[in-house]
């Protein structure tokens, strides 16, 4: 069964390129201000921090304003209920956010694989023909060798230079 090939960008590969330099230079402008308040965590903190479910959102602001009216429990914690419902009111503005960013991350991501599988397919094409036809045409041999090196499934060490 051939594998489907996909279909070409409707724009040429150096327009495509152009598009995707401007969108980066955004990108970074945006993520240089992003750096002036994010809170970048380490790979530990992330998989130990809390992912509270949906009720967490609804409620605690209700939590927030009965707490508020007891002074001796907010004496007892140091919690201020309104920074920390300042929070969450920024946190309802970042989440609609990060999903577009996190969308545009998946299709970037996606758009890499797909291309890299194209060419990878156009390339062991190349290589599968040039292999054939070197049987019979030995100016072929210099294509064939790197191909063979390139499509090994366990690829060779590079042999160091002397």
């Amino acid at each position: 069964m051939k594998k489907k090939t996909l279909d070409p960008p409707k724009q040429g590969p150096q327009e495509i390129i152009a598009t995707l330099k401007k969108v980066a230079a955004v990108a970074e402008e945006l993520l240089s201000q992003v750096m002036t308040f994010a809170v970048p965590l380490t790979d530990d903190q992330r998989k130990t921090a809390r992912r509270p479910h949906d009720a967490f959102f609804t409620e605690a602001p209700d939590f927030l304003r009965a707490s508020a009216s007891h002074p001796p429990l907010l004496a007892a914690t140091g919690v201020d209920p309104q920074e920390v419902q300042g929070v969450l009111d920024a946190d309802t503005e970042l989440r609609p956010l990060v999903q577009v960013v996190e969308k545009l991350a998946s299709l970037l991501s996606d758009t890499h694989t797909a291309w890299v599988d194209n060419a990878y397919d156009k390339v062991l094409e190349i290589y599968g023909v040039a292999k054939s036809l070197a049987t019979r045409d030995g100016s072929l041999k210099d294509v064939v060798k790197p191909g063979s090196e390139m499509f090994a499934v366990h690829p060779a060490k590079p042999t160091p230079k002397t």
